[in-house]
């Protein structure tokens, strides 16, 4: 077996990042160099890799190189012109920061390398040539799916303070933001947003006619008739939003090259006097200090009865794992970038304790409840910055049954366990797939990777996004 080579290049680095990058680093079957040159990089091959970490002030020597991976550090943000090569970012503003970086980086190439090895091995035929038997074709072919994409690409910079900062800051603005999708559908929407458009029953996922450029000042009620078709006002709700006066504004997003990919809404309103007495005003003690967002005590004492809706409870995987690894400013950091995530996706979230997060959705469709648990999960696996941290999100949803109580803490309860269910059977997938990593780089025989990957992919198909739990038979399920 053929040892590779992996020269690490730092260039222009603090002293300090290149102290934390040239400690002992220990990848198995990988013989480390170290390196300040950019001159001598050589084709890249599976024996040879080169990887390029480089401070910003660097960056105008990355643009010929030709490197496995090119790294750029930051402080702040990323340089104005960033080379095709930087295949990452990091942005570093201690020591600290840089060892979260560089620690990730090696255990991906550890993993990268193994497969790698594995498949390449299993690839050569050291007999009379043959055709590979199906195992290898399923290996070679379903390796790379259970572990998923590893890295990130130049499209997507690692700026987690600015996105967290972002969101947050969009979260307490006093004006309305929605985004609208191609179908101009609601998408997504913040909280001032929900208050102004809440009493006219829209919600995500809602059809609307506006259009880009349109801005216009009327009344709520006929904002709602004129530009949300699928809302019907009952009296009450007309009455209501007669008397909400708001500005409207449209915006077409445009990609790199000028399509336009989605539509952010702006919406002002003035209230009236009666409008802002009958608003609760939200006390210190109902906001979690970390995360800015509601807390245990402001979910309990606000819940109030309804015949249909849900609960939705998150928590976060592997986060035990973050904190002790790196420390509890890394885990803070998570939990305040999943707070201001969640809050842009449901302005009632609140922090039930820990890493677990819930939201009571009183008078919401089930489907709707259903939708939003699939649509939390979706955009918390595909964002690069939960990636980084190494987290993973366990959904369990709840909803009141038709004639039942409705009561809060059942909700609360039964969301509970179906959150574990979702927990337990992605733990087991991820046990599976660390026994197969291991079978496929110690050399195990095709039969027992062949089971072990059969077992993977079984245990893949059973694991649900999220569970929801079904009152009648005390099991869990997932609405197609």
């Amino acid at each position: 077996m053929h040892e590779t080579v992996l020269c690490v290049r730092l260039i222009g680095l603090a002293p300090e990042f290149e102290s934390v990058a040239r400690k002992a680093v220990d990848i198995p079957e990988i013989r480390v160099e170290f390196s300040d040159s950019l001159s001598d990089i050589r084709p890249q091959t599976l024996q040879h890799k080169d990887l390029v970490i480089a401070s910003a002030a660097s960056a105008g020597a990355l643009a010929a190189v030709r490197a496995s991976a090119c790294v750029l550090v930051t402080e702040s943000g990323l340089p104005e012109a960033l080379p095709e090569s930087v295949t990452d970012v990091w942005q570093c503003r201690s020591e600290r920061d840089f060892a979260f970086y560089w620690s990730r980086m090696t255990e991906r190439i550890a993993q990268l390398s193994a497969i790698e090895r594995a498949l390449a091995e299993r690839s050569a035929a050291p007999e009379a040539p043959r055709r590979p038997s199906p195992q290898r074709s399923s290996l070679l072919g379903t390796v790379g799916t259970l572990f998923g994409a590893i890295g990130r690409t130049r499209d997507e910079p690692d700026d987690s303070r600015s996105s967290a900062l972002l969101e947050q800051i969009l979260a307490a603005l006093p004006v309305g933001v929605a985004v609208l999708g191609n179908d101009n559908a609601v998408r997504q929407y913040n909280p001032a947003f929900a208050d102004l458009v809440g009493i006219a029953g829209v919600r995500a996922e809602t059809l609307t006619r506006l259009e880009p450029h349109a801005d216009r000042k009327a009344s709520l009620a006929a904002i709602v008739r004129d530009d949300f078709p699928g809302i019907e006002l009952t009296a009450e709700r007309a009455q209501q939003a007669d008397k909400v006066g708001v500005s409207v504004q449209v915006r077409d997003v445009l990609d790199k090259t000028g399509i336009c990919f989605a539509r952010v809404v702006v919406l002002s309103g003035a209230e009236n006097a009666q409008t802002r007495v009958n608003r609760p005003q939200l006390r210190p003690e109902h906001v979690d200090q970390l995360t800015g967002i509601y807390n245990r005590r402001h979910f309990y004492e606000n819940a109030r009865p309804a015949r249909k809706g849900g609960v939705i409870l998150i928590d976060l995987d592997l986060f035990k794992q973050l904190n002790d690894r790196f420390g509890h400013c890394q885990g803070d950091l998570c939990l305040q970038q999943t707070a201001a995530a969640l809050k842009s996706l449901m302005p009632q979230v609140a922090r039930l304790g820990g890493d677990e997060f819930i939201a009571y959705l009183p008078d919401a469709e089930p489907a709707a409840v259903c939708a939003l648990a699939q649509r939390i999960f979706t955009s918390f696996e595909v964002n690069p910055r939960f990636q980084k941290f190494g987290v993973h999100l366990s959904i369990g949803v709840a909803l009141i049954e038709p004639g039942g109580s409705g009561r809060l803490d059942d909700l609360v309860q039964m969301a509970d366990k179906a959150m574990y269910a979702n927990k337990n059977s992605k733990a087991r997938l991820r046990r599976l797939k660390r026994e197969l990593m291991e079978l496929c780089t110690t050399g195990a025989a095709d039969e027992t990777i062949s089971a072990k990957l059969e077992e993977c992919k079984a245990q893949t198909r059973r694991v649900k996004d999220w569970t929801l739990f079904e009152p009648e038979s005390g099991e869990f399920s997932r609405l197609a």
